[in-house]
């Protein structure tokens, strides 16, 4: 997985020559699509960052927040909309990484690029499913009609008796739901 979706850089050559005193930034940068493990996840907008950063004498602490919209897609309907989406983060920088400290990122010289970082949040925060709204009454399981924009005329129901809805991988699952005989 490359780490090519933006460049985030914070010089904090100030902070190097005065240990506890806070840098501010904020970043509005666009964003480029992430493959995730064959899920393609795009924004709509670009990110908004804001980050505030402290050298404490051996590294950086770097708090702040990211924002942007998600292109997404209803897991209920189907149907393509713009996703809010947000996260905080509070992460740790320092100049060498050893073992004992595998989960902090590192700075080189008097930048440090918080892009490796921001991504890793991305994945991390996202949604595991979407919906355009909580309300939504996705699609007839028979029809496949958008049940948000028109009612259809299938008759569904919970366990259909009908012989036509017993098809598919979990027929014989239903088909054990609908005997009365004891497994």
């Amino acid at each position: 997985m490359g780490y090519g979706v933006f460049t985030v850089k914070l010089n904090v050559s100030q902070q190097l020559k005065l240990p506890g005193i806070a840098g501010t930034a904020h970043i509005v940068e666009p964003i480029k699509s992430i493959d995730f493990g064959g899920r393609i996840v795009e924004f709509a907008s670009p990110a908004d960052i804001t980050a505030e950063y402290v050298y404490d004498g051996k590294g950086f602490t770097v708090d702040g927040s990211f924002s942007a919209l998600l292109s997404s897609v209803c897991a209920r309907c189907d149907e393509n909309f713009d996703e809010p989406f947000s996260f905080d983060f509070s992460e740790r920088f320092v100049k060498e990484v050893s073992d004992a400290d595998e989960e902090m990122y590192t700075y080189n010289g008097d930048t440090i690029d918080l892009s490796v970082m921001i991504q890793d949040n991305i994945l991390l925060n996202l949604p595991m499913r979407s919906l355009c709204r909580e309300e939504c009454k996705g699609k007839c399981p028979r029809c496949g009609c958008n049940l948000n924009l028109t009612q259809c005329s299938c008759e569904c129901s919970d366990v259909d008796s009908d012989e036509s809805a017993l098809k598919g991988p979990f027929a014989g699952l239903m088909k054990l739901l609908t005997d009365d005989k004891e497994v």
